[in-house]
């Protein structure tokens, strides 16, 4: 437990380039000790980078990746320009843990770029597989590497046909829960919008519609890997772990991890509806995803209302009738949908 804080402490240090030359060569021999299951994916990229080909588990191979990254130090410290500085530094003027902090960003910069770089999700040389979901519709796809994902209604996933690079890599539009075939050597990559998650072998939850005003990441098992691709605001690695759940606001462009329940986020799946106090704000915007109708509520103050309730396949019937029946919502068809009415709430009461 104390070697896991360590680590973050000092991963911490090594994205925010603070690091010095002793507590990255610390930060190695941790790295080099550790369970790739005990690590999070960008940790066990990170510690595979600086690996090489070269086993880390052996004393004598540690030591020798451990003396090329020094080497290859000492050798920057005597080179005028600093790559990807944009600026010359005098050579002896230059402390050993400032040469050291470059490199350890440059490090990471190579990593993230290479992992969440923003690029075309269609390959020409690569054969796509588009599949879409209509209204009301939901399907399981199962992915060349057994992967399952179980797409929502009005979602499109799109991916390759076989999984031929270094990293499994799909896009989705809208929601889908994924169970994510373990493979160490190829992470498993969901670009969704401004959000790429990150997995090694787990099983999430990924909501992101163009009409939604933030992203969602739900984890049901295992350990999940966020970063944004927003050019416009850039924020450090996120860490999920089971039943936390990360939301990227698009119009705050803030990203916010909390710990919670997930089994109502994750229902759709089996085809329960669970509203756990839910305002009806939030509930009509759901039962218009899951039954393709428009929603109005009459009263505005009828939006604080929260509503409870648990459903296995319900029609749109079932649901407005127990919406009448337990919170006095009245409820009418329109050529537009449905109309909601009632006295409505303050502040959810």
């Amino acid at each position: 437990m104390e070697n896991k804080k360590d680590i973050e402490k000092l991963f911490k240090k090594f994205t925010e380039n603070t690091i010095s030359s002793k507590e990255l060569d610390r930060l190695l021999s941790l790295l080099a000790k550790s369970k790739e299951e005990e690590l999070d994916p960008l940790k066990v990229l990170l510690k595979r980078k600086l690996e090489g080909k070269e086993s880390y588990n052996q004393v004598g191979n540690r030591n020798k990746v451990r003396e090329k990254l020094k080497a290859r130090m000492r050798q920057e410290a005597f080179t005028d320009p600093l790559p990807g500085v944009g600026s010359t530094v005098k050579r002896k003027s230059l402390a050993p843990y400032k040469v050291a902090a470059v490199l350890v960003l440059a490090f990471v910069a190579s990593i993230t770029w290479y992992f969440f770089r923003p690029k075309p999700m269609i390959d020409p040389s690569t054969a796509y597989q588009v599949y879409q979901t209509a209204s009301r519709q939901k399907s399981t796809i199962t992915l060349s590497d057994g992967s399952v994902v179980k797409l929502n209604s009005e979602s499109t996933l799109t991916y390759p046909k076989e999984f031929t690079d270094d990293v499994r890599e799909v896009q989705l539009e809208g929601e889908a829960f994924f169970e994510v075939a373990r493979n160490t050597n190829k992470p498993f990559l969901v670009r969704s919008g401004k959000i790429t998650t990150t997995v090694l072998g787990t099983s999430f939850n990924v909501r992101a519609y163009p009409d939604d005003k933030d992203i969602t990441i739900a984890v049901a098992t295992g350990k999940v890997s966020i970063m944004s691709q927003d050019n416009e605001k850039q924020f450090p690695p996120l860490t999920l772990t089971p039943n936390e759940v990360a939301s990227y606001n698009l119009p705050g462009k803030t990203l916010t991890k909390t710990p919670q329940d997930i089994s109502d986020i994750i229902a759709w799946k089996d085809g329960l509806l669970i509203l756990n106090d839910k305002n009806l704000d939030e509930v009509a915007k759901l039962l218009e995803k899951w039954y393709d109708t428009k929603i109005t509520i009459e009263n505005q103050s009828l939006k604080y209302c929260l509503v409870r309730g648990k459903f296995n396949d319900p029609s749109l019937q079932q649901v407005l009738e127990a919406l009448e029946f337990v919170h006095g919502i009245e409820y009418d068809f329109s050529d537009d949908g449905v109309v909601l009415r009632g006295k409505g709430c303050t502040n959810g009461n």
